[in-house]
Formats: structure tokens, C-alpha cells, sequence
């Protein structure tokens, strides 16, 4: 089985979602398609800012209906912030047509990137996903996915895990 063999995806277009009254972008919605593998599904990936150092990213396929963890599970004090700050001032994207990745970086400092998925393996399907990605070792980022050990991130390949629901 070749379906998850030199997988590369393309951006088909890019939306962003604006702030009424500070103007600013507060999410940004990217979908993106598999050009060269027609076995893999086309998919939205969302970036928005809960506050304005925490950003959120879900990937879904958009026919594909995902289990997702309930509103109730997460403490309601980390969504009552509002970012002031827009979004694109800490995210770097490729143009339509172009190869999908992110990169994640200082405030407006693109050449000072924290986290970045551009070069790297993304394959997503119903069964399987791999999302590989670079990461600043300065100790700036905090928690990627459900993971068991340090805090801190230092060099090195990790492994994150994600359980979702049974099935009846």
C-alpha cells in the first residue's frame, strides 16, 4: 500500500476572519488538498488565537465527521481571553497552489520561527495521521497534544497520543 508514500498536500485557498472592532485577523482557515494521492481527503486546518500567547490549530476532514472532546472538559478560564493582536503577526503561510505548511513565530519576527511543519511529513486519514513538524529548543513551547513527560521541551522526537472515543 502506497497511500501514505510521498504525500504532499496543496493549499486551495485561505480565508481569514477579522476582528470588528480592532480590525484584526482572529482566524485563519486554510483548506488543503492532496494533488498527488486521491485516497487521502481534502482538509480544513483552522489557526485562531485563544488569547494572545496560546493558538490553537484543528486540522478535520471536512466529510468526515471526528469525535471532539465536549465544551465542558476544558476549563472555561483559558477561553476567556481576547487576543489583541493579529493573527497573521505570528503565523507564516503559503499562497494558494503552493505546498501547505505553518510556522509559528516571534511577534512580528517571521525569520524568528518557534515551530514549523514546512519540509516536514503530514499524512491524515480516517486511521492513520502524522503531522511532523521543527521545534525551537528554547524552551517557548508548551504542550503539543496529550503527551506524558517535561514541561519543557527540550531537542529531540517526541511522541503525543490522542484518545478518541469508543465506538459502539
Amino acid at each position: 500500500d502506497t497511500t501514505f508514500c510521498d504525500v504532499s498536500y496543496t493549499v486551495k485557498s485561505v480565508s481569514k476572519i477579522y476582528d470588528e472592532n480592532s480590525n484584526a485577523a482572529t482566524k485563519v482557515k486554510v483548506a488543503i488538498e492532496s494533488k498527488n494521492n486521491p485516497d487521502l481527503p481534502d482538509l480544513t486546518v483552522e489557526f485562531s488565537l485563544i488569547d494572545d500567547e496560546i493558538l490553537r490549530v484543528q486540522m478535520y476532514d471536512n466529510l468526515e465527521e471526528e469525535y471532539q472532546a465536549p465544551a465542558e472538559t476544558f476549563d472555561p478560564e483559558i477561553f476567556k481571553g481576547t487576543p489583541s493582536i493579529d493573527l497573521t503577526s505570528v503565523l507564516n503561510l503559503p499562497e494558494k497552489d503552493e505546498e501547505f505548511y505553518y510556522e509559528v513565530h516571534e511577534f512580528n519576527d517571521a525569520a524568528k520561527v518557534y515551530y514549523s511543519t514546512k519540509g516536514q511529513s503530514l499524512v491524515y486519514s480516517k486511521y492513520y495521521k502524522r503531522h511532523s513538524s521543527m521545534i525551537d529548543s528554547s524552551g517557548i513551547i508548551f504542550g503539543l497534544g496529550e503527551r506524558v513527560g517535561d514541561f519543557l521541551l527540550d531537542e529531540g522526537i517526541y511522541t503525543m497520543w490522542n484518545r478518541d472515543e469508543p465506538s459502539p
